[in-house]
């Protein structure tokens, strides 16, 4: 109990700051929320977008090396594990 009496004028002033901080923001989003969202909206498609072609890219690598599907016994196939669904009738 010594202690918070010690540190309550930090404490005050952290709790103004973090008021101040608060109001701030809010202003902030007053003004910029619809432009914060069309931004994250153009970041995640052109992530998407990115992902994807990095993906055919790779997947083109792969097909150009010459490696070979690999065939999975029907017994494996037809158990109802998760990654039998995802598994290629060869």
């Amino acid at each position: 109990m010594n202690d918070l009496f010690t540190a309550y004028a930090m404490i005050l002033i952290s709790a103004f700051v973090a008021l101040l901080f608060a109001f701030l923001y809010l202003t902030f989003l007053k003004y910029c929320a619809g432009n914060l969202v069309v931004g994250f909206i153009l970041i995640l498609v052109a992530g998407g977008v990115l992902m994807s072609i990095g993906l055919l890219q790779r997947a083109q690598q792969i097909a150009d090396s010459g490696i070979q599907k690999v065939c999975v016994s029907d017994s494996i196939r037809s158990s109802n594990s998760t990654l039998a669904l995802f598994l290629a009738r060869c």
